[in-house]
């Protein structure tokens, strides 16, 4: 029961000291980065919310997870090396990124929270999953 109410707590506060990754400037190197496969994107919100829409690039991997520490460590085993890929975490407004990064960090994960929401990141340039269009005969979308 300790666990149940502390953990959640302690992530809340802690959250405030872990740095986000915010300036639009920022924005497009993980973008680069998306791009070219060296970075991952984790969608930390609900499956509601992910089918009304979700990046291309993103997977999804609900908040409400976090809640068991059996299911964060499954996480955490599933996540590609820091050497590998970099990891970085988005939800509808920085909140839950950033205390689900700490929530992981602790669990010895690499990660990163974005400040920007899913809608900051499209207006960013990221990728809305099936927004892609063929090129018609001429090469126009």
């Amino acid at each position: 029961m300790f666990k149940q109410f502390v953990l959640p707590l302690a992530a809340v506060i802690l959250a405030a000291l872990l740095p986000q990754v915010s300036t639009a400037e920022d924005l497009q190197k993980i973008l680069k980065l998306v791009e070219e496969d060296k970075a991952l994107l984790l969608d930390l919100r609900e499956k509601v919310e992910w089918n009304k829409g979700h990046l291309e690039s993103a997977q999804l991997t609900s908040f409400s997870q976090f809640a068991l520490e059996k299911q964060v460590k499954k996480i955490v085993a599933g996540l590609p090396p820091a050497d590998e890929k970099q990891i970085f975490l988005y939800c509808q407004n920085g909140r839950m990124a950033q205390i689900g990064a700490n929530i992981l960090k602790k669990h010895g994960a690499n990660v990163t929270p974005l400040k920007a929401g899913y809608t900051q990141l499209l207006a960013a340039g990221f990728e809305k999953a099936g927004s892609k269009r063929e090129p018609d005969k001429r090469g126009f979308r």
